[in-house]
Order: structure tokens, then sequence, then C-alpha cells
């Protein structure tokens, strides 16, 4: 089995829907593996030729992934452009950069900064508010100093 380039595994959220699919898909291979007496093949989505290895990228492009987003109506995008897609929609949602990075496997934090942060809505404006709020504190304080009396 191929690890990710970070070479660690790491666990994605996805919705209880999506979950059950899968887990639906897991049982059925697991009946047809015990039915036809092979092994389980260590990928849900495996070669339609040789169980113990991925599907092939070329194959999901061809018979999956472009049938899709033609019948989405979408323009054709590569699938690494919807793993952007779905980072810079849950930035601009407000969902926390740290739980972005997470999900998508970033080593550090930086990274995800570095490639996304432009998407978190008014992600820079406390640093504006806060100054502006100290100039006010300012000028209050001198306000009410007593004037000194020469």
């Amino acid at each position: 089995m191929n690890t990710p380039k970070s070479g660690r595994l790491r666990i994605v959220d996805c919705r209880a829907e999506l979950m059950a699919q899968l887990q639906e898909r897991r049982s059925v291979a697991q009946t047809e593996a015990a039915v036809t007496g092979r092994k389980l093949a260590p990928w849900i989505f495996h070669s339609a030729t040789d169980s113990t290895r991925p599907l092939n990228a070329s194959w999901f492009w061809r018979h999956v992934w472009s049938p899709l987003l033609e019948k989405a109506a979408v323009r054709e995008i590569l699938v690494h452009d919807a793993r952007h897609t779905y980072a810079s929609l849950m930035l601009r949602r407000g969902v926390p950069i740290a739980y972005v990075s997470r999900q998508l496997g970033h080593s550090s934090i930086q990274i995800t900064v570095d490639l996304y942060g432009h998407f978190v809505p008014g992600g820079d404006r406390h640093h504006a508010e806060g100054l502006a709020a100290a100039i006010e504190a300012a000028r209050g304080a001198a306000e009410a100093a007593p004037v000194a009396a020469f």
C-alpha cells in the first residue's frame, strides 16, 4: 500500500452518508471475497485487473471523473484542483485553518497558511482593528489625564 507524500496515513472527515456508502461497499467486497475464496483487496477502489493495486488514475479520469464533471455540467478540472476548491471553500466559510490543514495532510500549518491564507475572510483585519483600538485607548487616556499647570 502506498502512503501519502508525508509518509503518514491520516483520518479525513467525510459526511456520514458517504461513510455509510463506503462501509457498505467494503461489506460487499468482504462477502465477495469470502464466497469466492479470494483474499480481500486492501483498496476500496482497486484496479479492475489487479485487486492488490489501487485504481489506475488514467482509468479513473476517463471512466469516472470526466463523465461525472460532464454530467454535473462543470468544466473539466484536475482531481487535485478539487482539493484546492475544498480548502478554499472551507476557509471562506470560516472553518479554522488548523482543521483544514489537518484534513489536507499538510506537514505544518504554515504550508496551509502560505497556500490558502488569503482565503480566510478578514483574516488580517484584526491587526487594523487592534491598532485602531490602541489609538482610541491612548486618545481616551490622554483626554482623561489632568493638564499640568505651569
